[in-house]
């Protein structure tokens, strides 16, 4: 596919999601020339901000966000432990820990190449990655406190 064929197809996909939220009635902040979108959802308990970006290069939608966790130097093997039982058994998805700063972050990304993409699809998307976010932020926040042990992270769901 040319370039100007793999613009416009990201552009239409673009347009889809920035339709799907406004049909949600969704707050957001949008770039076009990035073709990205920021917003943020209230889950359980804590504020999750979710940044939606349509790759042109990749032809995938990404969907990423910062977990308001911060593993101190001491607790990050902990961390990056945990993130990838997280993540394991996740059809679509995962948890990274950065041993160079604490931080976790949840990623996902889905192909939009030789599909019909529409609001279905970016809900479906969407709320997989809230329900994640929203499921695994108290967990990591009490292991990077030591309120639980790896060990705890590990066995309780």
């Amino acid at each position: 596919m040319d370039e100007s064929k793999k613009y416009e197809k990201a552009l239409n996909v673009y347009n889809v999601l920035l339709a799907t939220l406004d049909d949600m009635k969704w707050t957001y902040e949008k770039n076009d020339k990035e073709l990205t979108v920021t917003y943020t959802v209230t889950g359980e308990d804590i504020p999750m901000t979710f940044y939606m970006i349509v790759d042109l290069g990749l032809q995938a939608v990404r969907c990423f966000s910062f977990l308001p966790v911060t593993f101190p130097e001491d607790r990050r093997v902990d961390g990056v432990i945990a993130s990838c039982a997280a993540g394991s058994g996740l059809y679509e998805g995962k948890f990274f820990c950065s041993l160079q700063d604490g931080r976790i972050v949840f990623n996902s990304a889905s192909s939009f190449m030789g599909c019909e993409v529409n609001g279905h699809w970016f809900a479906a998307m969407m709320g997989l990655a809230h329900r994640m976010v929203d499921e695994q932020n108290d967990r990591f926040l009490m292991l990077s406190k030591g309120m639980i042990t790896l060990q705890d992270f590990m066995t309780k769901k």
